[in-house]
């Protein structure tokens, strides 16, 4: 297996400057989670519907830091925040889809999906975006958080590998199986 296949769709020269400002827009993919509240950013337990809801808006909020994008760092912050949480499979259980995300105010619950508003799905998403969200599931799952223990690294794997082609690109799980064992 080539574990760098995906890579195919970044032309050779611009690899090195790719991996580079991956490395660094990773970082602020959950920037947008500033704008909400601590009562629920801090809250110990699981969101009830509303909650949620008004979590899922980080993501909206992010993008919206890094609007308008002025370079190429820029851009790729703005996809990795905006589109870390959309699935591969244009599941509903991604988001933020297509939605306007410079509409979304603060303490406001994302809207539900409507015929306006649809998911994204395999190469829609950008491909930064992609990788962010298996590295962020990954880093999820292995450490704590108020509502859940660690997972091994084990069960995350079998997690992740049951996760193939419906939340993440397919193309990337088999590239992160290839280099797990260096994590």
């Amino acid at each position: 297996y080539d574990q760098y296949a995906y890579m195919k769709c970044i032309p050779m020269e611009q690899r090195e400057k790719y991996r580079d400002l991956l490395a660094l827009a990773s970082k602020s993919h959950d920037f947008g989670k500033v704008a909400i509240a601590d009562k629920i950013l801090k809250k110990p337990g699981r969101f009830d519907d509303l909650e949620r809801s008004i979590m899922k808006g980080h993501t909206c909020f992010g993008a919206q830091i890094f609007t308008p994008a002025n370079s190429p760092l820029d851009e790729m912050c703005l996809n990795i925040n905006l589109h870390h949480h959309d699935w591969y499979n244009g599941d509903s259980k991604g988001y933020p889809g297509n939605y306007p995300y410079m509409n979304l105010e603060p303490d406001s619950p994302l809207p539900e999906y409507n015929e306006n508003y649809q998911t994204l799905k395999g190469n829609d998403i950008p491909l930064e975006a992609r990788i962010a969200s298996l590295a962020d599931v990954y880093d999820a799952l292995c450490h704590i958080r108020c509502y859940k223990p660690a997972w091994t690294k084990e069960d995350t794997i079998e997690e992740i590998k049951k996760a193939r082609g419906t939340q993440f690109d397919p193309d990337l799980v088999d590239a992160f199986m290839a280099i797990k064992d260096y994590i």
